[in-house]
């Protein structure tokens, strides 16, 4: 998520809008194609990059939470051995 915010950044920067961090896949497309207005063909290139890293970073937040979750049983376990 932290390349949305960098480029919610970047655009705020330029725009002098506020920043605006997008938490579902439809909301960064959207927030894509508000910043930069494509064409209906940048707009194709532009999805094949976005569902590409939608899958990645889908991924990598569901293997964070689980592996938040077993380090939060888990010092859990120890701190009431403690």
């Amino acid at each position: 998520m932290c390349w949305v915010c960098l480029l919610s950044a970047q655009i705020r920067y330029h725009k002098l809008k506020p920043v605006k961090v997008y938490f579902s896949e439809r909301e960064i497309q959207d927030g894509f194609y508000n910043a930069i207005q494509p064409d209906e063909q940048q707009k194709t290139k532009i999805d094949l990059v976005l569902d590409k890293y939608a899958k990645i970073n889908s991924e990598l937040q569901s293997n964070f939470r689980k592996e938040l979750d077993a380090s939060m049983k888990d010092s859990e376990k120890n701190l009431i051995r403690t």
